[in-house]
């Protein structure tokens, strides 16, 4: 009789009939032995950072838009605009509304408090590598000192419009009814007219 060729099979453990030296497949939902919530918990905090990038990427391409309707005087456009970028700064609220219980709950997870835990601090603090974390947190970052900037150049275009539109009142407000001076004497001083606007000889 033939010889029956060796097995060359895996050898099986006598309990589990599974083969031996074989890793596990890696279970969905299982972060390096912590438990599901944690995952659960991270990946809806990339959802969320996502979220508010893009809609920082509307806000800074929007607040570009308002610079060049300032700088035009399209108080139209500039109302427009308004309207867009408090729908974007109601929609941004909601997300940080949204972000701010998950890192409540990673804190409680990680054992830290959650005023400290930053976005770094939890990349460094979970056992497996994130990269869309540090991704997101870097784009954040980027979009949040742009929007800033810009936020703040508008904000001067919007003061200087409003102080040149207090001067042009001031001066059509004098020549309607101007303010009396005083003089050396103490008597009032009647000033020159500057513009009669209502003078219907004019």
């Amino acid at each position: 009789e033939e010889a029956e060729p060796p097995n060359r099979s895996h050898p099986r453990s006598s309990e589990t009939d599974e083969p031996l030296g074989e890793e596990a497949p890696a279970q969905p939902g299982v972060l390096h032995g912590l438990a599901t919530p944690m995952t659960a918990l991270v990946d809806e905090l990339e959802v969320v950072l996502a979220a508010q990038a893009r809609e920082l990427r509307g806000l800074v391409h929007l607040l570009r838009e308002e610079k060049r309707a300032l700088l035009r005087a399209d108080t139209a456009a500039v109302t427009a605009l308004g309207e867009r970028k408090a729908e974007m700064v109601r929609r941004l609220a909601e997300l940080e509304s949204r972000r701010r219980p998950i890192l409540s709950e990673l804190s409680a997870f990680l054992g830290v408090g959650s005023r400290t835990l930053t976005l770094s601090e939890l990349s460094r603090r979970l056992p497996r590598p994130t990269p869309a974390l540090v991704t997101a947190r870097d784009e954040l970052k980027t979009l949040l000192d742009d929007a800033l900037a810009q936020t703040v150049r508008n904000e001067f275009l919007v003061e200087r419009t409003l102080g040149w539109l207090r001067g042009l009142l001031g001066q059509i407000a004098s020549s309607i009814s101007p303010s009396p001076t005083y003089g050396d004497s103490g008597r009032s001083v009647q000033p020159m007219p500057a513009l009669q606007l209502l003078d219907r000889r004019a």
